[in-house]
Protein backbone atom coordinates (compact mmCIF):
# COMPACT_ATOMS: atom_id res chain seq x y z
CA UNK A 1 0.00 0.00 0.00
CA UNK A 2 1.20 3.33 -1.05
CA UNK A 3 1.68 6.78 1.56
CA UNK A 4 -1.53 7.99 -0.60
CA UNK A 5 -3.64 4.86 0.00
CA UNK A 6 -2.81 5.01 3.49
CA UNK A 7 -3.18 8.42 4.17
CA UNK A 8 -7.00 8.04 2.50
CA UNK A 9 -7.82 4.60 4.68
CA UNK A 10 -6.78 7.37 7.71
CA UNK A 11 -8.26 10.12 6.77
CA UNK A 12 -11.77 7.84 6.36
CA UNK A 13 -11.12 6.34 9.98
CA UNK A 14 -10.75 9.46 11.90
CA UNK A 15 -9.15 13.11 11.36
CA UNK A 16 -6.76 12.99 14.11
CA UNK A 17 -4.57 10.21 13.14
CA UNK A 18 -4.17 11.49 9.99
CA UNK A 19 -2.83 14.89 11.50
CA UNK A 20 -0.45 12.71 13.37
CA UNK A 21 0.31 10.85 9.92
CA UNK A 22 0.77 14.14 8.26
CA UNK A 23 2.59 15.84 11.09
CA UNK A 24 5.36 11.94 11.12
CA UNK A 25 5.64 12.61 7.54
CA UNK A 26 6.25 16.37 7.74
CA UNK A 27 8.61 15.84 10.28
CA UNK A 28 10.64 12.81 8.79
CA UNK A 29 11.19 15.34 5.50
CA UNK A 30 13.11 17.98 7.62
CA UNK A 31 15.03 15.78 9.73
CA UNK A 32 18.67 16.49 9.20
CA UNK A 33 19.50 12.63 8.26
CA UNK A 34 17.47 13.57 5.16
CA UNK A 35 17.93 17.06 4.27
CA UNK A 36 21.54 17.54 5.29
CA UNK A 37 21.36 20.32 7.13
CA UNK A 38 24.01 22.46 8.67
CA UNK A 39 25.16 19.29 11.21
CA UNK A 40 27.17 17.29 12.58
CA UNK A 41 30.83 14.84 11.76
CA UNK A 42 30.27 11.12 11.02
CA UNK A 43 32.87 9.69 14.19
CA UNK A 44 34.74 6.51 13.02
CA UNK A 45 33.68 3.52 15.19
CA UNK A 46 37.23 2.14 15.23
CA UNK A 47 39.20 5.18 15.64
CA UNK A 48 36.96 8.09 16.78
CA UNK A 49 37.99 9.99 14.19
CA UNK A 50 35.44 12.35 12.78
CA UNK A 51 34.52 13.02 9.09
CA UNK A 52 32.70 15.73 7.12
CA UNK A 53 31.08 14.31 4.61
CA UNK A 54 29.65 15.79 1.22
CA UNK A 55 26.18 14.99 0.79
CA UNK A 56 25.89 13.37 -2.68
CA UNK A 57 29.01 12.41 -2.61
CA UNK A 58 31.93 10.10 -1.65
CA UNK A 59 34.31 11.95 -0.17
CA UNK A 60 35.05 12.87 3.10
CA UNK A 61 37.67 14.37 4.97
CA UNK A 62 38.78 13.69 8.77
CA UNK A 63 38.93 16.60 11.13
CA UNK A 64 42.67 16.12 11.80
CA UNK A 65 43.51 16.02 7.70
CA UNK A 66 41.28 19.08 8.16
CA UNK A 67 43.35 20.99 10.29
CA UNK A 68 46.53 19.96 8.48
CA UNK A 69 45.27 21.32 5.24
CA UNK A 70 44.11 24.80 7.33
CA UNK A 71 47.74 24.93 9.00
CA UNK A 72 49.45 24.58 5.32
CA UNK A 73 47.05 27.76 4.67
CA UNK A 74 46.76 31.33 5.43
CA UNK A 75 44.94 30.05 8.16
CA UNK A 76 47.28 28.80 10.37
CA UNK A 77 47.51 26.24 12.96
CA UNK A 78 45.59 28.56 15.94
CA UNK A 79 41.97 27.03 16.16
CA UNK A 80 39.86 27.74 18.74
CA UNK A 81 37.68 24.51 20.53
CA UNK A 82 34.58 25.00 18.28
CA UNK A 83 34.24 23.29 14.86
CA UNK A 84 31.34 21.85 12.71
CA UNK A 85 30.63 20.23 9.47
CA UNK A 86 28.52 21.22 6.66
CA UNK A 87 27.70 18.59 4.91
CA UNK A 88 25.70 20.74 2.19
CA UNK A 89 28.68 22.61 1.40
CA UNK A 90 30.79 19.55 2.07
CA UNK A 91 33.43 21.86 4.21
CA UNK A 92 34.57 21.64 7.81
CA UNK A 93 34.41 25.20 9.81
CA UNK A 94 37.21 25.34 12.50
CA UNK A 95 36.87 28.99 14.21
CA UNK A 96 40.41 30.46 14.42
CA UNK A 97 41.58 32.86 17.88
CA UNK A 98 42.71 35.66 15.33
CA UNK A 99 41.61 38.97 16.29
CA UNK A 100 39.70 41.15 13.79
CA UNK A 101 37.30 43.90 15.74
CA UNK A 102 33.71 43.03 14.69
CA UNK A 103 34.65 39.40 13.45
CA UNK A 104 34.81 35.64 14.25
CA UNK A 105 36.40 34.02 11.89
CA UNK A 106 36.88 30.31 10.68
CA UNK A 107 38.87 28.07 9.03
CA UNK A 108 36.56 26.58 5.83
CA UNK A 109 37.95 23.66 4.42
CA UNK A 110 36.26 22.42 1.66
CA UNK A 111 36.03 18.22 1.73
CA UNK A 112 36.29 17.91 -1.87
CA UNK A 113 39.15 20.08 -3.39
CA UNK A 114 41.10 19.97 0.49
CA UNK A 115 42.04 23.35 0.42
CA UNK A 116 41.33 25.83 3.18
CA UNK A 117 40.76 29.82 3.69
CA UNK A 118 39.34 32.11 5.99
CA UNK A 119 35.75 33.05 6.57
CA UNK A 120 35.81 36.36 9.17
CA UNK A 121 32.66 36.28 9.08
CA UNK A 122 32.20 40.13 9.76
CA UNK A 123 28.97 41.82 11.66
CA UNK A 124 29.89 45.03 9.43
CA UNK A 125 29.48 47.10 12.07
CA UNK A 126 33.10 48.90 13.15
CA UNK A 127 33.87 50.17 16.31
Amino acid sequence: MNKKAVIRVLSASSGVVLLAVLILIINTKQSPANSGVVSRSDQDEKTGEQYCTKIGTDYKLSLFRAKEIGAGSECGSDYAQNYSCNEITGTWWIDLNLEKPGCNPACVVDVVNETAEINWRCTGLVP
